[in-house]
């Protein structure tokens, strides 16, 4: 059929419209040009046939959205639903006549509907009414009938059991249908029964451990702002919502009851218990609400305007429960203090920027407050002096740009310890952060289920069960529960694995200390292995240096190249059929390739690079070369490397130390070389074969390879196997922040070990060298198993560490007198004395040595307790004299340089005698001292020019410690000896110059 011409249809709908329209009766000329003008326009609309051009809108939109992927094993769950009421429809407008008698029994029959479903609706109907009919959850509430709830306690080895947590795939089910914007877990140890708020109003329930489907409710009308369970009554959760109202779902009696509804037109957005029957309230309004739920007024006891903005969270003081900390939309912070409610607070501050979305006390001391804000920040204010300020600890920059369409990020204390926290993450790929009270990231959650942002997060009280909640309803399950779940887990396998190009030194042993003792804390094993595939720079000897500093220092690895093992061999260079094995698998899947370029192209390459600035490699020339070139080129022996094909894009991944990294190893780098041309792999591919085949768990080593990690990851990635966790530790840095190298004979440790520092003690000094043992009280020297039990690898810095031997004097130090405070321990620092002067002065100690008893060395221990710090300390030149005969050489020698006169003898007489007459009971300092000055008035010669006498008689030194304290020290019998001595020389000498 013709279509009609589009002026012909105009002019038709306008007499249509005019034929149609009613008399109106008799109207001005202006009421008749605007209704001509009306007329007009309903029939330009008309021709325009909006009504066919909708429906074919509608229709190719439909064909271009996409269709949803179908759900795996995504549990949903049963909605309690409640009766419709009928649709009200406007009899008015839809042009019907009104029987007023009729349509007013229909209206109260509507009205009547209404009320009766108001009273359907929780918090006041049975749960199991509330499933129209179906006691589908009579098997859900019968869980919390016979449970002995009882407090929780906290899981203290939190920070253990994060990397033995992850999802399973059948712990994942939507709880509830849209957003969840509240969460909770119930305390009983038990069974663990999930709790979800969504945006609408809905709260479900999915007991984990069951294979029933979660339960929804709809308890409240808008969203619900925050769900917690009652600490007195564990079968009581109490939800707050949007609508104004707070809700108190009790378990046992199996009913919803409302406990407080605001008459205000604002909502509830958080509420915090102060007693187990007295909530906070915080509203939208800006005031803050005391409820007593055991009142049935359902109204506040009393309300108070805290803030002239929405107050979006409130905190009650975990110890001091008359203090309250508040947070606004407008970023004010307020403290507040219940007794004295005022316009202004106890304290007020303005950190941030934006609307502050939660701020909490820490649980246990409530000495620190978190905050989350929309500024993108975290801080943490010190409130461990409530009443006078809140000073900013710190602050550190965190993405909460949440979007509309996600709920808002809510940092959360983990429950019943101080010093942790968990927050949603909007970086990619997805996972939940923890932080510690420093706000350095320690862990971060990331699993292949883990699809998607979960703002929503929770830890159970005293499990260690983690809940996430995303904007589709789904809850994450997390958890390492034996009990419920089987779980594979890897064994802690750590190795030391260090080249033999020289001596262990310092940065060495402290990655096998790390590496010892995180294997020693998780019952694993540590290995060593010898990594010597850089021919070159193989040094003779080096290996059993390394051995014989790890056997003092006590470090003995569980698997090694003398002890064997079932991973062996042990040394790199007896392995190399297993790199070449390897190496055919990457050529075979394309992701290595062989390299033909020379040795003056590459130098050429790293010149261009040197000249230009640029840090880029190898150009991957040769990752271009056709099979025929390949073929070509073989044929004539031509010498080649192996490289690794760089695939493109960055590489992420979670340093146990440093946090998150991310790097783009082919935009910075060239491919690198995996197997040299002499057939030995370099150090990135066999170091990544063997962690491998020797199931090595976790990478402990030196920070510079932080940058090399990607090229391991990938390389695992490329032979299909799951990398290691990896922890770089810091450096340790000479004064000047160089790098300790081992070329410094200074920091090597057999260079210690003959300066007569003590193994633990130098342990102890390179295990605070960059933290892992918090907080340090002082230069302790633990022995290896307290340094174990202190060790935690989360704590590490990332900062370098410069080496201040001061500290090492204050460790030895520590140690020494520790061995002096009992019998074995002093019999041994004995034996290793007696070791020391035997090494130092050879047959001079042999022939005194039976002056020396053990009672006499121990003397001297005491005597120098406080002023040793190594045991070499005592056999410095001016400390001989306690050890050997002296020279009388040397005494001559200062008498003449001093010009002391012959007649001494008479003097040195005189003292003999006065020794010899005292009894053993005065022979110590605080006797000695008043006598020897009597002593010098007695024989008229000045005290000092005796006591210098004496002091060249004893030690043949000039200079040194007081005679009191030398004689002591010595001892009667050798003081006597040494008098003995010094008068028969000085007579002989007389003797010969007479004759």
């Amino acid at each position: 059929m013709k279509r009609k011409s589009a002026h012909k249809e105009f002019e038709d709908n306008i007499k249509k419209v005019k034929d149609e329209k009613p008399d109106i009766g008799n109207l001005s000329e202006y009421e008749k040009m605007i209704q001509k003008n009306r007329d007009e326009k309903a029939a330009f609309l008309e021709s325009l046939r909006m009504d066919e051009v909708k429906e074919g809108l509608n229709e190719a939109i439909n064909n271009l959205k996409p269709k949803k992927p179908p759900r795996k094993n995504i549990k949903s769950p049963k909605s309690v639903l409640a009766p419709q009421v009928p649709t009200r429809k406007s009899l008015r407008l839809a042009k019907v006549d009104i029987d007023l008698s009729e349509k007013a029994v229909e209206a109260r029959a509507l009205a009547e509907a209404e009320k009766e479903i108001e009273k359907e609706l929780p918090p006041i109907l049975p749960f199991q009414e509330a499933i129209t009919g179906e006691n589908v959850y009579a098997d859900f509430a019968r869980d919390f009938d016979d449970l002995d709830f009882k407090t929780p306690k906290p899981f203290t080895d939190y920070v253990s059991c994060f990397k033995k947590m992850k999802i399973d795939e059948s712990k994942i089910a939507k709880v509830v249908n849209g957003r969840i914007t509240a969460m909770a877990l119930h305390p009983m140890k038990e069974k663990v029964i999930v709790s979800a708020g969504n945006k609408y109003g809905a709260i479900g329930f999915w007991h984990v451990n069951s294979d029933s489907d979660p339960y929804e409710f709809r308890p409240h009308l808008f969203g619900v702002s925050c769900m917690k369970f009652n600490s007195d009554s564990l079968n009581q959760i109490m939800s707050s919502s949007y609508d104004g109202t707070m809700r108190c779902g009790d378990m046992e009696k199996k009913v919803f009851n409302e406990v407080f509804n605001i008459s205000d037109e604002t909502s509830c957005n958080y509420f915090d218990f102060i007693s187990p029957t007295t909530i906070l309230v915080c509203h939208r309004n800006g005031k803050v609400s005391i409820v007593d739920i055991r009142s049935d007024s359902k109204s506040a006891d009393k309300s108070h305007k805290c803030h002239e903005y929405s107050v979006k969270t409130v905190s009650v003081h975990p110890v001091n429960k008359n203090y309250f900390v508040s947070a606004d939309m407008k970023g004010f912070l307020s403290l507040w203090d219940l007794r004295k409610l005022q316009k202004k607070p106890v304290i007020e501050v303005h950190h941030h920027r934006k609307v502050i979305t939660s701020a909490f006390f820490s649980p246990v001391t409530g000495n620190s407050i978190l905050t989350t804000s929309a500024d993108d920040s975290l801080c943490l204010f010190n409130s461990s002096k409530l009443g006078s300020a809140l000073p900013l600890d710190t602050k550190v920059r965190h993405n909460n740009f949440t979007g509309r369409w996600l709920s808002t990020f809510k940092a959360t204390w983990l429950p019943n310890i101080d010093d942790a926290f968990v927050i949603g993450s909007m970086e990619y790929p997805r996972k939940i952060e923890i932080f510690n009270n420093q706000l350095d990231s320690i862990y971060n959650f990331q699993d292949e289920y883990l699809g998607c942002i979960t703002s929503t997060n929770v830890f159970h009280p005293s499990l260690p069960v983690l809940a996430g909640g995303n904007s589709s309803g789904k809850v994450d399950h997390s958890e390492r529960l034996q009990k419920y779940y089987s779980t594979v887990l890897r064994d802690v396998r750590v190795r030391f694995a260090p080249s033999p190009t020289g001596f262990l030194h310092l940065g060495g042993l402290r990655t096998a200390l790390f590496n010892y003792l995180f294997a020693r804390k998780n019952k694993g094993k540590f290995i060593l292995r010898i990594e010597d595939t850089d021919r070159k720079r193989i040094k003779p000897g080096s290996v059993e240096n390394l051995n014989g500093m790890l056997e003092w220092t006590g470090l003995i690895p569980d698997e090694s190249p003398e002890k064997g093992g079932p991973f062996g061999p042990y040394v790199q260079s007896e392995r190399l059929e297993k790199y070449r094995e390897k190496t055919e698998l990457l050529l075979e899947s394309g992701a290595a390739y062989r390299c033909f370029c020379s040795e003056t192209r590459l130098d050429i390459l790293r010149k261009e690079a040197l000249r230009t600035r640029e840090s880029r490699g190898y150009d991957n020339k040769c990752r271009h070369l056709e099979p025929s070139e390949i073929e070509q080129l073989l044929r004539e022996k031509k010498p080649f490397t192996i490289r690794f094909k760089i695939p493109k894009g960055p590489i992420s991944h979670n340093d146990i130390v440093f946090g998150p990294q991310c790097y783009d190893v082919l935009e910075n780098e060239g491919d690198f070389i995996i197997m040299k041309s002499d057939g030995f792999p370099t150090y990135h591919f066999a170091s990544v074969v063997d962690d491998h085949l020797m199931e090595i768990s976790h990478v402990l080593r030196g920070t510079e390879w932080l940058i090399s990690t990607p090229k391991h990851i990938l390389l695992h990635q490329a032979l299909g196997w799951q990398p290691p966790k990896f922890a770089h530790l810091p450096l340790l840095t000479n004064s000047d922040r160089s790098k300790l190298s081992k070329r410094q004979e200074s920091i090597g440790i057999e260079h210690f070990k003959e300066k007569g520092y003590s193994p633990i003690a130098l342990l102890n000094f390179l295990a605070v060298a960059g933290g892992g043992f918090g907080k340090q009280e002082g230069c302790i020297a633990y022995d290896l198993n307290t340094l174990c039990s202190k060790f935690n690898l989360e704590e590490v810095n990332t900062g370098s560490c410069i080496v201040d031997l001061r500290k090492l004097d204050l460790f030895n130090h520590s140690y020494l007198v520790q061995q002096l405070s009992s019998e074995q321990t002093l019999s041994n620092l004995i034996k290793e004395l007696r070791t020391v002067l035997r090494k130092k002065y050879g047959e001079r100690y042999n022939k005194e040595e039976k002056n020396l008893s053990d009672s006499y060395i121990q003397k001297i221990l005491f005597c120098y307790k406080d002023r040793m710090h190594t045991l070499n300390h005592l056999t410095e030149p001016d400390m001989e004299y306690l050890w050997t005969a002296v020279d009388w050489k040397d005494i001559e020698e200062k008498f003449i340089s001093l010009k002391i006169p012959s007649s001494v003898i008479t003097n040195l007489k005189n003292v003999h005698n006065f020794l010899f007459a005292l009894p053993e009971s005065e022979f110590n300092q605080k006797d000695l001292i008043p006598k020897l000055k009597n002593l010098s008035k007695q024989l008229n010669v000045p005290y000092s020019s005796l006591m210098r006498t004496m002091r060249i008689v004893l030690t043949a030194q000039k200079d040194g410690p007081g005679i009191a304290e030398i004689i002591d020290m010595l001892g009667r019998k050798r003081c006597l000896e040494k008098l003995n001595f010094a008068v028969e020389k000085i007579e002989n000498s007389l003797n010969v110059l007479n004759s």
